[in-house]
């Protein structure tokens, strides 16, 4: 074969024998506890999809699987070709081999049906998915093919339905985005997940031992409908594919790969994940309470209604949005330029000393500045940024009186600097 793996080494399409050999265990998972409807057409009642077989080639297995919302298969969804050729991607769909896993693979690519004329080619499937390629082919002097994952063959026939139930699911609501392109300025944007989402995403994989519930469940349902409500806080185009119960439980099994008890056993989980999953696996994967602490405040703080400042461009992100979240950060901003607890301390210190000095360096803008400068001074909120809870209830005693540089460096990297950590730093 020509093709070429960018993911690890041993990753490729498979040899004939083995490919039969996964299509036909994998429909007959399908099959199992479906309904008959007539021949070669069932309805599987616990992915709610209907499913029929097309056989005309000559193996002894069903060439096509279709999959429809309805008896009638109008229109229908998505169609799993068995290919003609085991060492050709040329077909839609393929079998592949990394390590002992073996999954069936689709290319992000949709032709038109009966709702909808436009055909979806792969970069247009990728952004409006949300969701990353497990493999990518190369051939010599051709385009690189995008394969993404339909379900693994596994030993548990639930789970290759749920899976396969899932990527269908994705297929439709890639569908519902370019049925009207022009609502969407003729192209989704493919938007990453933000700390927030991946703290509540990896809360949810941990509370559940790495086994989070299907698509199909309220808590996946109401965990998706919490990031939508957060997308629209920040100000992004909420599509219905946006965080939907089928890609939140992705991004969840995504963190499998980086799970020693999963990973030790061969059931990695979804192969690809972005290095942002890492950093916030390093940080809570050992620390479940933290994590839950954060997600609770996060998730309290989304549903509060308050109105955070969540549209901060990306040059003018705090270095602790990567790890705590952009929500909770934003509520410390809040208290921070509030002018009315601003009001109060600088009231409460020129009470106290006639002069505002910052804590760390001691500069005074009065003394540099003449009247100019005159009761100027930024202020800082000591309160640490998990425990910003919606609601909290600013005391004086949690905020310290910074210069602009100071209080620049206090912020600069995370964790950030105590006030005696920067006077140790000044001092040396």
């Amino acid at each position: 074969m020509s093709e070429k793996s960018t993911e690890k080494a041993g990753a490729g399409l498979v040899e004939e024998k083995v490919l039969l050999e996964a299509f036909r265990t994998w429909q007959n998972a399908l099959v199992e506890g479906a309904t008959l409807q007539s021949k070669d057409s069932y309805f599987q009642a616990d992915m709610n999809l209907f499913f029929r077989f097309s056989d005309h080639g000559k193996h002894k297995v069903a060439n096509v699987v279709t999959f429809a919302s309805n008896p009638e298969f109008q229109p229908a969804i998505v169609k799993i070709n068995l290919p003609t050729d085991s060492d050709k991607t040329d077909g839609l769909s393929h079998v592949l081999r990394a390590g002992d896993r073996i999954n069936i693979v689709r290319q992000g690519r949709l032709s038109h049906n009966a709702t909808n004329s436009r055909n979806i080619l792969p970069d247009q499937f990728e952004a409006a998915a949300e969701i990353d390629p497990i493999y990518q082919s190369r051939q010599d002097g051709k385009q690189g093919r995008n394969w993404f994952s339909v379900c693994e063959i596994s030993a548990s026939k639930e789970a290759m339905r749920r899976e396969t139930s899932q990527f269908v699911e994705l297929c439709q609501d890639v569908r519902s985005v370019w049925a009207d392109a022009d609502k969407y300025n003729g192209r989704p944007r493919r938007l990453p997940w933000i700390a927030d989402e991946l703290i509540l995403a990896l809360d949810y994989y941990l509370r559940f031992g790495g086994s989070p519930p299907n698509q199909h469940s309220l808590l996946t349902i109401e965990l998706s409908g919490l990031l939508k409500a957060l997308g629209t806080l920040m100000g992004r185009q909420v599509t219905k594919p946006y965080r939907s119960p089928s890609s939140v439980y992705m991004k969840a099994m995504n963190f499998r790969r980086l799970d020693p008890k999963f990973s030790a056993a061969g059931t990695s989980g979804l192969a690809k994940g972005a290095e942002s999953e890492i950093a916030i696996w390093k940080k809570y994967s050992t620390n479940p309470d933290e994590l839950a602490h954060i997600a609770k405040s996060i998730r309290d703080a989304i549903v509060s209604g308050e109105a955070f400042d969540l549209t901060t461009s990306d040059d003018d992100q705090d270095p602790a949005e990567a790890t705590e979240g952009r929500v909770l950060v934003g509520l410390h901003r809040r208290k921070e330029r509030s002018r009315k607890i601003v009001a109060k301390k600088i009231a409460q210190v020129l009470g106290k000393t006639n002069c505002l000095r910052c804590e760390a360096c001691d500069m005074s803008f009065d003394e540099k500045y003449g009247d100019h400068g005159k009761h100027f001074i930024e202020v800082h909120h000591l309160f640490p940024v998990k425990n910003m809870l919606p609601g909290h209830k600013t005391t004086l005693d949690q905020l310290a009186l910074l210069c602009g540089n100071c209080h620049r460096m206090v912020h600069l990297k995370h964790p950030w600097l105590t006030i005696e950590q920067l006077k140790e730093k000044i001092i040396s």
